[in-house]
Order: structure tokens, then C-alpha cells, then sequence
């Protein structure tokens, strides 16, 4: 995918609703922009990744309104078993207090890593941020 091709979207024109994967910052997750969900992805992600402290590009990807609501099954479920620590206050900050007890994560993790994996590979990409 070429970046330049992709209007770039400010960050103050999204809000992370809650992030999905995270290793040194997000990965991707669900956000707002212009009042939809859609989802966000690092686009250089994996041994490309730009180092810690520089900015990363997310794409920003239309979904449909069945993806919405199978991701959003799939985060409330990680809310209840696993915690809210992936979902920023207004602030934009991530309390990594909020973790429920290790005891019930295979409640989500288990069924999780069974479930048809989510292929956004055909959908609109809208555009991009650095966050």
C-alpha cells in the first residue's frame, strides 16, 4: 500500500476507542472518525516498525456494519474476562490497574484464538494518521 496516495488524517480528528493488539504502542483497534467506527492498523508494523519514541502510521479502515458488530462482541468479552486497560479515558490514557484476575483470561483468550480471523483486506482504507 502507498501512503501517499492516502489522505492523511489528523489525530485530533480520531479517537481511539480501544486497541486490540498492542506490543511498544498500538497495533489496531477501533476508533472514531467523522462520527463512524472504523478500524485503525499500523502500516509498518513487524521488523520495519519505526523505533519507540518516533511516530507510527495507522491506517484507517471503513468497516462494515457486520465487522463493527463482531468486534465489538470480541472487545466486550475481553472487557469482562481480561479488563478495560485497552481502552483510554477521555484523556487518552490507558490504566493498566483495570486487569481482572489472570484466572479468568482463557474465558476469552481460548474461544478467541479459535474464531474466524478478521480479513479487512478487501475494505476501504480512508486514509492515515501518525500518532
Amino acid at each position: 500500500m502507498n501512503l501517499s496516495k492516502l489522505s492523511q488524517i489528523k489525530p485530533s480528528d480520531v479517537k481511539i476507542l480501544w486497541t486490540s493488539d498492542w506490543w511498544d504502542g498500538p497495533i489496531n483497534g477501533m476508533l472514531l472518525y467523522q462520527n463512524r467506527k472504523c478500524w485503525f492498523d499500523r502500516f509498518d508494523r513487524g521488523a520495519s516498525a519505526n523505533p519507540k519514541n518516533t511516530l507510527q502510521r495507522y491506517i484507517v479502515i471503513e468497516l462494515t456494519a457486520g465487522q463493527i458488530e463482531t468486534e465489538e462482541y470480541w472487545h466486550a468479552v475481553f472487557v469482562e474476562k481480561v479488563g478495560s486497560h485497552m481502552v483510554p479515558d477521555e484523556n487518552g490514557i490507558r490504566h493498566t490497574d483495570r486487569v481482572k484476575p489472570r484466572e479468568t483470561w482463557a474465558e476469552f483468550y481460548d474461544p478467541y484464538k479459535n474464531r474466524e480471523k478478521a480479513d479487512f483486506s478487501n475494505n476501504l482504507v480512508i486514509g492515515f494518521f501518525e500518532f
